[in-house]
């Protein structure tokens, strides 16, 4: 029966297992025989990878090279150590009670015969023979070399196993451990790279893989996160997986909308969700448990794990790029970073954060022709889907719940705005006023795409249209020209997220009449001789007809 120790299970990476490709056999190839004692190696790591190796020979062997560059032949083979021989012997006994074997050419083509068949590219199995032997040399605390990656070696010719040294392998950190590396030493330098690889995590908002965007108060935001696993997955017997996505305060997680799944096999009901105080965890537990097997989940170098979900800006959101951390937002991938332990993991962050930016609103009221501020102006604004914003920036459908007022310093301001046309309407002028006609207000945002400003707001601009009485900015202060104008310098602020729009108004002014006491008077005199002659006229006209009639 093969067995696997949990506890100390071999790290991570990779060349082919020389004696699998037939390494242990005599040379058959005429190349001139390598008669120096020494060889050597070298093993590169993994980007992002930060340990160091232990080497264990196995073997004592002539090697010669072959044809063909990836193998070597060897001969003349010899047990590293009595303790080495007596490790080898009861791994292949465990593996074969039947196996009779007396010197090391025998047990070299056993393990020969019993390596699954790799390559390069190949991580060995956590049920195979060649991890049961990597365990077996590992745990009996044989003498070793440790090193260090991407350096030159000089070793003892012979058949080697390479692992990582268990101390570098910090809990927590994104270092992770490779799986066993068996590799024939002698003749021309080795090279090989270590077959693990640190699993990364990235996070992406929206459709098109964005990290960057604009948002208002309302909105709703789509989240993608997508994970990894290390190259070396099937050499781990147990591998643990989570997420842990912290939320801004910018932003309410919408509950029960996570949607898990395992190269496209939908897991939700399997995972462990949970957001509290703003922290979404995604536990998937062991990603090699039977219950996922059954579902259709089987790991491989190539797996990607991802959790899509969704979240409401909320009116906490802060305008601007300096406040981008409030709408700003990361995750950090918990996995299993040690084949040898079931219980060790390491950890690894999106390269950058999800960024999103909302703005905002400031509106100053003000006489068109003496530029003084004005309160009590009452507006509303509405976005282009027929919407009224309240100054948190929430929505409305009424008119009436949504009424700004201008406070005693003439300004408005209305928070969490996503970019794009409002049109801004005076319901009621300050006393004395006539009210001014709308005004249509656009707000667009520049966002970097790449370089050092890649994510990063680096414009914001401002269109105000459809009402001279309405400027971009503040007025410029001069009260001789009969008319608002503007600065041209403060219609927008990238660090505040704050763009700036100046209403005018026109005041109504019912002008007095001089002289109107003499002209009331006349009109009264006026009005009395028209009664006496009406009267005297009617009185006339009946006496003429009292004579016609005698």
């Amino acid at each position: 029966m093969k067995k696997t120790n949990i506890a100390r299970l071999a790290v991570t990476a990779g060349l082919t297992l020389a004696m699998g490709a037939g390494m242990m056999a005599p040379a058959t190839v005429a190349f001139a025989a390598d008669t120096d004692a020494k060889g050597s190696i070298t093993i590169t790591q993994a980007t992002g990878n930060d340990t160091t190796f232990d080497g264990y020979q196995i073997f004592k062997a002539a090697v010669k090279d072959s044809s063909d560059p990836s193998t070597k032949s060897t001969s003349d083979i010899q047990w590293a150590s009595e303790d080495v021989k007596t490790v080898v012997e009861a791994a292949i006994k465990h593996e074969d009670s039947n196996y009779a074997g007396t010197n090391a050419q025998d047990a070299a083509d056993f393990i020969k015969n019993h390596f699954d068949k790799t390559d390069s590219t190949t991580a060995v199995d956590s049920n195979s023979f060649a991890k049961a032997l990597a365990d077996a040399l590992e745990n009996a605390t044989l003498a070793h070399q440790t090193f260090n990656p991407g350096q030159e070696v000089s070793l003892d010719k012979g058949y080697w196993l390479f692992v990582t040294t268990p101390s570098t392998v910090d809990e927590g950190k994104s270092a992770t451990a490779t799986a066993p590396i068996f590799a024939v030493v002698g003749g021309s330098p080795v090279t090989v790279s270590e077959k693990d690889t640190v699993p990364t995590v990235q996070k992406t908002v929206g459709d098109g893989n964005k990290t960057a965007g604009s948002a208002g108060v309302g909105k709703v935001l789509n989240y993608h996160l997508t994970g990894t696993v290390a190259s070396d997955v099937a050499t781990y017997q147990t591998y643990q997986y989570k997420f842990t996505d912290t939320l801004s305060a910018g932003l309410d997680y919408n509950d029960d909308s996570a949607v898990v799944k395992i190269d496209g096999v939908d897991v939700t009901d399997k995972a462990g969700i949970n957001c509290k105080d703003n922290v979404l965890t995604v536990d998937l537990g062991d990603l090699k448990a039977d219950y996922l097997k059954a579902r259709g989940v089987n790991l491989t170098k190539d797996t990607q794990v991802t959790v899509d979900y969704s979240a409401t800006v909320n009116t906490k959101a802060v305008a601007g790029s300096n406040n981008n951390n409030n709408l700003s937002n990361s995750v950090t991938l918990t996995y299993s970073n040690d084949p040898r332990f079931t219980d060790k993991t390491g950890t690894s962050k999106n390269p950058s954060l999800v960024k999103e930016y909302t703005y905002k609103l400031k509106l100053i009221k003000k006489d068109r022709i003496t530029e003084q501020v004005l309160p009590g102006a009452v507006f509303t604004l509405m976005d282009e889907d027929g919407n009224y914003i309240k100054a948190d920036g929430t929505k409305a459908t009424n008119e009436n719940d949504a009424h700004l007022s201008s406070d005693a310093n003439g300004k408005i301001e209305v928070n969490g705005l996503d970019e794009g046309t409002y049109t801004l309407d005076e319901v009621t002028a300050p006393e004395g006023y006539d009210k001014t006609s709308p005004v249509t207000i656009k707000i667009s945002a520049t966002i970097g795409t790449s370089g050092n400003d890649k994510d990063n707001l680096t414009q914001l601009s401002l269109k105000v249209s459809g009402n001279d009485d309405a400027i971009p900015g503040e007025s410029d202060g001069n009260t001789s020209d009969n008319k608002l104008t503007g600065n041209g310098a403060n219609a927008s602020d990238v660090a505040a997220g704050t763009v700036t729009v100046t209403v005018g108004d026109k005041k109504e002014i019912t002008m007095p009449l001089t002289g109107m006491k003499g002209t009331t008077a006349l009109m009264v005199y006026g009005s009395a001789i028209l009664a006496v002659s009406a009267a005297a006229y009617l009185k006339h006209k009946r006496n003429a007809s009292n004579d016609d009639a005698e």
